[in-house]
């Protein structure tokens, strides 16, 4: 007889992207009483709904520092979802100079920061992680990059100055200090220390200049030193120093030539009056008085401003054959070294006197190069013509001709062959 059977049949469906539709077939036996059975099944599969996706951006983040320097600024990133609003967390790797914060729902922004205190020159890299239980693409990473540079250096150039003046001239020019740096450029500022003689300008950015000047009215003679600081704050050796050194002298009094000679024959004419130069150094005009010193038969002519020039005469009436000294006294209250004296000489003869200018020659040699060419002295007598010989003596390099009768000049020539380094005398 025949008899009806049931079967439960399950499946489960897969997951789809789409809507899917599809056909189930599905067969039973009984294998106790017997039978067979067949279905067949149209059935329809939805698809889920899609989970949103997590964006960031921009995905990646770049900071520098100078050694030393500030901080630098916190940067932000943006975090946004495809779909609904998903809520977020974020973390960080790679070091604790990294850090983050911002969590939260989308869309909205996560601030960076970096700590570049304690970490030497050089490049760090890092992670910051975005991430979401409701994204279908979480976490989502932005890469941060830590740049650290050392601090340029600063440089001055010349290290120290040297200034000369001398009272009564005019002050020195300024001179200046080249400010560069080893790296980027660098604003720097300018100070002077040491006293108000001393004063610089100039500050700016690198490369530049400074420009010192020194101010010596007032200033007694001696000699000053100051400072002109350059300051840069983002240098690794900032301050750098310049020295500053200032001489303050006197005008110094010279008298050429230091020593007068006269010589006069018993009956004879009187000599003829002899001239002082008068100069002074550093191109200051100094104000000079003269005076003798030794008896009635020396005189000398008034003073003067430098450069100037004293005539120096001597009387030799009454005196006896002999020989008679005296001084001419050059002297200014402006000078360093005033007073200055030159020393007059005055032979007085019964008879004619040998009389040799100049008194004394001199040559310079440089090894390797021409000898000095021969030099010349003039030979006359106080009275009438003497007849003279030459000889030298001294060594084998010194050679003198000319011998006759007065006035003549005797030639001196000099043989530096084999002369090693030195100074001669002859």
């Amino acid at each position: 007889p025949s008899a009806t059977k049931s079967w439960t049949f399950s499946w489960i469906a897969p997951t789809v992207t789409a809507n899917t539709a599809t056909t189930l077939y599905a067969a039973g036996v009984d294998s106790y009483n017997g039978g067979t059975g067949t279905t067949t099944m149209a059935i329809s599969v939805t698809a889920s709904a899609p989970l949103p996706t997590l964006a960031v951006s921009p995905t990646s983040l770049a900071f520098s520092s100078i050694t030393g320097g500030a901080t630098p600024a916190a940067q932000t990133f943006a975090v946004s979802s495809s779909g609904a609003a998903l809520t977020y967390t974020v973390a960080t790797s790679g070091g604790t100079w990294l850090s983050a914060t911002g969590g939260g729902t989308t869309p909205s922004n996560v601030s960076v920061s970096v700590n570049p205190a304690g970490l030497a020159a050089g490049t760090y890299t890092g992670t910051v992680s975005v991430t979401s239980s409701g994204a279908s693409n979480s976490p989502r990473s932005v890469g941060v990059t830590l740049t650290v540079t050392s601090a340029p250096n600063l440089t001055v150039s010349p290290a120290s100055l040297a200034f000369a003046y001398t009272t009564g001239g005019s002050a020195p020019a300024s001179q200046t200090v080249a400010v560069g740096s080893s790296g980027g450029a660098l604003p720097y500022t300018v100070a002077a220390s040491g006293g108000a003689w001393l004063s610089a300008s100039g500050g700016g950015t690198t490369p530049g200049n400074v420009s010192v000047s020194v101010n010596p009215s007032g200033l007694a003679a001696g000699t000053y030193t100051g400072t002109v600081a350059i300051t840069a704050t983002g240098a690794a050796n900032s301050p750098q120093s310049v020295a500053v050194t200032l001489t303050v002298s006197n005008a110094g009094l010279t008298v050429s030539p230091t020593s007068l000679s006269f010589i006069y024959t018993t009956g004879g004419t009187t000599p003829a009056a002899q001239s002082v130069a008068v100069t002074s150094s550093g191109g200051v005009a100094l104000s000079y008085t003269v005076t003798t010193s030794g008896s009635s038969w020396l005189s000398a002519g008034a003073g003067g401003t430098t450069p100037g020039s004293v005539s120096v005469s001597v009387n030799p009436s009454g005196l006896a054959a002999g020989t008679y000294t005296g001084t001419v006294t050059v002297t200014s209250a402006g000078a360093s070294n005033s007073p200055q004296n030159v020393a007059v000489t005055f032979t007085v003869t019964s008879s004619p006197a040998l009389v040799v200018s100049p008194a004394s020659l001199a040559f310079a040699y440089t090894t390797g190069s021409t000898a000095p060419a021969a030099q010349t002295f003039a030979v006359s007598s106080s009275g009438s013509a003497l007849t003279f010989t030459v000889a030298s003596s001294g060594g084998t390099w010194l050679s003198a001709s000319g011998g006759g009768t007065t006035p003549g000049n005797v030639s001196v020539s000099i043989n530096t062959a084999g002369l090693t380094a030195g100074t001669y005398t002859g």
